[in-house]
């Protein structure tokens, strides 16, 4: 190889070696001109490309592995006290919606009526019966359980 076409390829190797850079440098990885000395390993850190010696590479792998397991151990903990707290809510929630809907026996005259409208006032009184009472006072006197479930079976 004669010493023009010599030049002619190292030309081109470094006009690839400038490309290469450019579209490093336009994603964000910006590199920088330096000799790296024998025995170095190239880190990147962030969008900086710095040397460092190769013992001290393996350290700093072992401190990532480190502070991303604890970052995952802190992450887990953060989602499990989030859960708990979730549940504790929603338990705190649940006896006021009970409460909120706790049915009175004007509630289950009314569901009675709307029911014997649609399915007669046989129908009505055989439902009224079935859960063991002659009337929607009597039925009152048996618990609100029962009122809440003459509601239910009424549709409504």
């Amino acid at each position: 190889m004669d010493v023009n076409e010599y030049m002619k390829q190292s030309l081109s190797l470094l006009e690839r070696i400038a490309e290469g850079i450019e579209t490093l440098n336009a994603n964000g990885v910006h590199v920088t001109n330096f000799v790296l000395p024998e025995g170095t390993d190239l880190k990147a850190v962030g969008s900086v490309v710095h040397a460092q010696p190769a013992e001290n590479a393996e350290a700093d792998k072992k401190a990532a592995a480190d502070k991303a397991a604890k970052e995952k151990a802190d992450a887990d903990a953060k989602a499990k006290a989030d859960a708990d707290e979730k549940a504790k809510q929603e338990a705190a929630d649940k006896p006021a919606e009970t409460k909120a809907k706790k049915v009175t026996a004007d509630d289950a005259r009314k569901a009675l009526k709307a029911y014997a409208a649609i399915e007669g006032n046989d129908a009505a009184m055989e439902l009224l019966t079935s859960l063991g009472a002659g009337s929607v006072s009597a039925l009152a006197e048996q618990g609100d359980d029962k009122l809440a479930e003459l509601v239910a079976k009424c549709g409504g």
